[in-house]
């Protein structure tokens, strides 16, 4: 996932088509997958899905026919809170399904667009639930009890099954959310 600015390919024989920001590039395959691109990187999460760190060097790198999934935040489709039953209606929030399956404790990766104002929770079904902010920022506790943190683009937050994170945004912000499961917002 591109964050913000450009990815850079030093393999001298990549492709040249770039990847811009927020633009999705899920690939487990062991070689270089991103093209070339002279451009400083400024933010990028690396999603890895199983281990060991797949990215081998130019020397070791192989071909195994796998192709990354690029897709740029202008292709993206964003369902609002009428057409996904998790998500409250009056919540105002959208999502969009990048990748996985949406059926019961399947691994999947969606984005979570917040309003502008949003005050609510989001209650994390799963028993694997990561979520990082890709743009905007919020502020995030567990309890009313506890403080209040603040967390900017590219920050990050877990929750354990069943917890409840209380979340308000002043701006629009889109939370990458990767999940074995299901998770409610209210």
């Amino acid at each position: 996932m591109v964050i913000k600015g450009l990815l850079h390919n030093d393999d001298e024989n990549a492709e040249n088509n770039g990847f811009r920001q927020v633009l999705i590039g899920n690939s487990q395959q062991a070689k270089h997958i991103l093209p070339r691109q002279m451009v400083k990187i400024i933010w990028r999460f690396l999603d890895i899905q199983e281990g060991p760190y797949l990215v081998k060097s130019t020397s070791e790198a192989f071909d195994n026919g796998e192709r990354p999934v690029n897709v740029d935040k202008t292709n993206l489709v964003w369902l609002n809170a009428n057409d996904i039953e998790w998500v409250a209606n009056k919540s105002n929030v959208e999502t969009a399904f990048l990748w996985g399956s949406q059926k019961e404790k399947q691994l999947r990766a969606t984005l979570l667009k917040l309003p502008a104002g949003f005050n609510g929770s989001v209650k994390n079904l799963s028993p694997n639930f990561r979520a990082v902010v890709i743009s905007g920022s919020l502020m995030h506790q567990f309890s009313k009890k506890e403080a209040k943190n603040k967390l900017d683009a590219p920050s990050y937050f877990g929750a354990e099954e069943n917890a409840t994170s209380i979340i308000s945004t002043a701006k629009e912000t889109v939370l990458y959310i990767r999940s074995n499961g299901d998770y409610e917002v209210k």
